[in-house]
């Protein structure tokens, strides 16, 4: 029989080593956000953007099935005045491999980008999913679409860009921009709490971020894109990249 000083010795080793252990997997989920520069991260998606390109996978039959799916939310996008802000509502449409809901944030930010300058959509948002299919996607959908991706979409359907991975040029850019893509980590200390990609409008000086959570809950006003960042996600998101988008 042990004695209880071998005992407690056990417990306290126990401990130790889930501690370390915490600790450890701590680093990991934060070392990205924390420790490789915004730069290389769009840069990475961007390549891998490329590689998914040359694949030329064929997601067509996607796109009848998209449409089916997309009529069955239009009511609620005109009770959201125009917006879609409920993503995680989005399982009955697909982007690649996946679902709207798991993956489309990007192209929601896209839709939501352009309706906030016109007041309509003059791009449909199957048309949206079906281009960025073709260019633009990362690992069939796995890793949504690359930030780059999004710049060039804009600029081939003849709107101007500024794109800036710096937090203090944010709202530069914004003061310059008729509505905003912003690409954040929803925790900057957790890697696997996911990437997600939000339009910021503007009206009255005042900045809104829509599909925030995907629940339906616009985040904002907001004096700043500084004042943003801090009050989304309970200040925890840290910033990837921003993208500043005029008529």
């Amino acid at each position: 029989m042990k004695s209880n000083k071998t005992k407690d010795k056990n417990i306290i080793t126990n401990q130790t080593n889930k501690n370390e252990s915490g600790k450890i997997k701590k680093f990991f989920r934060g070392f990205i956000p924390k420790h490789v520069s915004n730069k290389v991260v769009v840069d990475v998606y961007d390549v891998l953007r490329v590689f998914q390109h040359a694949s030329r996978k064929d997601f067509s039959k996607n796109y009848e099935y998209n449409r089916n799916g997309f009529a069955q939310h239009k009511s609620d996008i005109k009770q959201k005045l125009g917006f879609i802000e409920d993503q995680n509502c989005y399982t009955d449409m697909k982007y690649g491999k996946h679902s709207i809901r798991f993956c489309g944030c990007e192209i929601i930010a896209t839709y939501n980008a352009l309706y906030s300058i016109h007041g309509y959509n003059p791009i449909a948002f199957t048309d949206m999913i079906r281009e960025y299919e073709s260019d633009g996607m990362v690992l069939s959908g796995s890793f949504g679409t690359s930030p780059k991706a999004i710049r060039y979409f804009l600029e081939r359907h003849g709107y101007r860009t500024e794109f800036t991975t710096k937090l203090s040029k944010f709202d530069e850019v914004a003061s310059r921009s008729d509505s905003l893509i912003l690409t954040i980590y929803n925790d900057g200390s957790n890697i696997m709490k996911a990437v997600h990609t939000v339009n910021v409008s503007k009206a009255n000086g005042k900045y809104i971020a829509h599909n925030v959570y995907g629940n339906g809950v616009v985040a904002g006003p907001f004096d700043s894109m500084i004042a943003l960042m801090q009050g989304i996600n309970n200040g925890r998101s840290k910033e990837i990249s921003l993208i500043g988008v005029s008529v």
